[in-house]
């Protein structure tokens, strides 16, 4: 199904390039430790399917959207799909009951890319203390999935800004995190604007464990090398923290290959 501007301005959904589905099944399977095939795949914001799409033959996945077009689109692919409203309906036990048998054997993945919006309303933005979509999805799946992995596209917004501090804390972003890698916007049809677009592996727990992805060989100019500490980003060689604007343009103009903070040490390689 063709997205209008419109539909893509009121839903946020922009579907996710088959490059960037593609490398981010390959983190997955450089990240676990058992075989990618063992676990079972869950976009609740599946659109017409690209992520699941991109998973090898013999990955159990599911999918639900909110456009019945994109379900008939993703059952055609031999995708089991649904219509479902993930920000908004409250019964979440209408899901397959494989997702939960899944989750209790800590095998449970959430594979996808939610929409950048702003929530007013809904079930979701009355339970948790964000009106971030991007968040609210997490939130679900963590506390209402139970989900072992959450392994999403999103803005840089629950890294860095102000307004996801709370989000970090609740999800234990940093410490969870196990791998990550950052695409420029211009890379994603129908987005305007340049700003980073990251895929972030956030691992709760996950039946095999996780590896963390840690390249030592630095490509940046020493001046040009950063670190994380106390949730704001700087340059090693000075005390001024960086705007959002000059880390955004940072992140997209330029590799890097560390982000160190307590308790992980991740990947963060940004493809241009």
């Amino acid at each position: 199904m063709e997205l209008t501007k419109e539909r893509k301005h009121k839903t946020g959904a922009y579907y996710t390039p088959k490059e960037w589905a593609n490398l981010a099944v390959e983190y997955l399977k450089k990240t676990l430790n058992k075989p990618i095939e063992k676990y079972v795949f869950y976009d609740p914001a599946a659109g017409e399917g690209a992520l699941l799409e991109a998973l090898p033959e013999g990955c159990e996945r599911y999918g639900t959207t909110l456009e019945c077009d994109d379900v008939e689109i993703l059952r055609s692919k031999g995708i089991p799909a649904w219509q479902f409203d993930f920000l908004n309906d409250k019964n979440i036990n209408h899901l397959p009951h494989a997702l939960f048998e899944a989750a209790q054997l800590r095998r449970l993945i959430i594979f996808t890319n939610p929409p950048y919006i702003k929530v007013t309303t809904g079930h979701a933005r009355e339970t948790y203390p964000t009106n971030d979509a991007v968040q609210l999805f997490y939130y679900r799946c963590a506390y209402e999935l139970n989900a072992s992995v959450i392994a999403g596209f999103n803005k840089m917004d629950i890294w860095q800004a102000s307004s996801g501090s709370i989000f970090r804390e609740n999800m234990g972003i940093y410490y969870n995190a196990k791998a990550l890698f950052i695409t420029p916007s211009m890379s994603w049809e129908g987005l305007k604007g340049k700003f980073p677009i990251a895929f972030d592996i956030l691992d709760y727990g996950v039946d095999g464990g996780m590896k963390k992805l840690c390249y030592n060989d630095y490509t940046l100019e020493e001046k040009e090398k950063i670190e994380f500490k106390n949730g704001l980003y700087r340059h090693v060689s000075g005390e001024k923290k960086m705007t959002d604007k000059e880390m955004d343009n940072f992140f997209t103009e330029h590799v890097w290959k560390r982000i160190h903070g307590e308790g992980m040490t991740i990947i963060a390689d940004v493809i241009e």
